[in-house]
C-alpha cells in the first residue's frame, strides 16, 4: 500500500512491488490466507480458501486491468508485457529511490489485513483451550 497510496487507478505505479507482478496485494492476500487456512493444521481448508479466493481474485484482476488498460494505453500495455500478472517476478524487481505515503490510506489498509493476526490468534486459542473444551 505505500506504493499506491491512494492512486490505484490514477497512476499506473510499476516499481516496488508493482515490478514484480502487477498484483502484489492479491497474490500476498492469497498468500496470507492460506497461511492462516494452515494454522487449522488441515490440508482442507488451506485448498478450500483458494479454491474460493482464486476465482474472486481473477474476475477482480481482469476488471481492474481492463479499467487500467483504458486509462493508460500503450503505458499499460507495455506493463502486462513486462510484469506477469500474478505470480512475482523477483529478477525484475526495480525500487523508487523516493516514494510519497499518504498516511490515512496507509492506517486503513493496515486496519483492513489486522483480520490475519486477529484469525490466527482465534486459531491458536481455539486449539489451546480445545482439551479443556472436551472436559
Amino acid at each position: 500500500m505505500l506504493y499506491i497510496g491512494g492512486q490505484k487507478t490514477s497512476t499506473l505505479v510499476t516499481e516496488g512491488p508493482y515490478s514484480l507482478s502487477r498484483n502484489p496485494l492479491y497474490f500476498l492476500s492469497l498468500l496470507g490466507a492460506i497461511g492462516v487456512g494452515m494454522c487449522t493444521k488441515t490440508f482442507t481448508i488451506p485448498l478450500l480458501i483458494v479454491a474460493c479466493v482464486f476465482p474472486v481474485y481473477h474476475a477482480t484482476i481482469k476488471t481492474e486491468e481492463a479499467k487500467l488498460a483504458r486509462q493508460h494505453g500503450d503505458t499499460h500495455s507495455r506493463y502486462c508485457r513486462a510484469v506477469p500478472q500474478f505470480f512475482p517476478k523477483f529478477s525484475a524487481f526495480k525500487e523508487p529511490r523516493e516514494t510519497p505515503v499518504d498516511l490515512k490510506v496507509y492506517r486503513t489498509h493496515m486496519a483492513h489485513v489486522s483480520w490475519f493476526i486477529v484469525a490466527v490468534a482465534a486459531l491458536e486459542l481455539r486449539l489451546w483451550t480445545a482439551p479443556l473444551l472436551l472436559w
